[in-house]
């Protein structure tokens, strides 16, 4: 099997990996509102909220925010400096690509690194929340280092589909 294909595979495993993902990401977003929802009610109505939807909405959140970015980066959803970016010859354009996909797959693989460090050590420490329940903090600290290592992962694929079209190419920007 040569290494494109293969890079199409784990770019497909990847895409479908990150539809599961954002689906029990929107069905958490659900899950989220409704405890919210019932909390500021509870709220109204008996005077008191409900223990704990606080804790669990925070991690909820953790799973909102970080889950979803390699979503957002396929379909491109992230801001774009067009503007600037419209001045830029093919070649520039391409090679500044290039440049920024490197520099996001080291971030994101450094921040991955460091939140599994992280995770890792409040699993070994029994590290729990402080709200109403006693929630692991290994949790939203696992949630947040799975986002990072499948956006940097998502990121390097990139990386090295722009490398193999650069090398195709000879030098010269694709006509996509």
């Amino acid at each position: 099997m040569s290494d494109l294909k293969l890079l199409n595979k784990a770019r497909v495993f990847l895409d479908r990996l990150t539809s599961i993902l954002v689906l029990i990401t929107a069905w958490s977003t659900l899950i989220g509102m409704f405890l919210i929802c019932t909390t500021v009610g509870s709220r109204y109505v008996f005077g008191y909220s409900v223990p704990g939807t606080m804790d669990i909405s925070q991690i909820i959140l953790v799973l909102i925010i970080f889950i979803p970015l390699v979503y957002v980066e396929k379909t491109g959803g992230h801001l774009k400096i067009s503007i600037i970016a419209s001045r830029y010859s093919k070649r520039t354009e391409s090679i500044r690509a290039l440049i920024s996909n490197i520099l996001t797959a080291i971030v994101f693989g450094l921040m991955s690194y460091m939140s599994m460090i992280g995770c890792i050590t409040s699993f070994l420490e029994h590290e729990d929340s402080w709200g109403d329940i006693a929630i692991p903090l290994c949790i939203p600290k696992f949630f947040i280092f799975l986002g990072c290592l499948l956006f940097s992962l998502y990121t390097l694929g990139n990386l090295l589909f722009q490398v193999v079209d650069y090398i195709k190419t000879n030098g010269e920007p694709s006509k996509k």
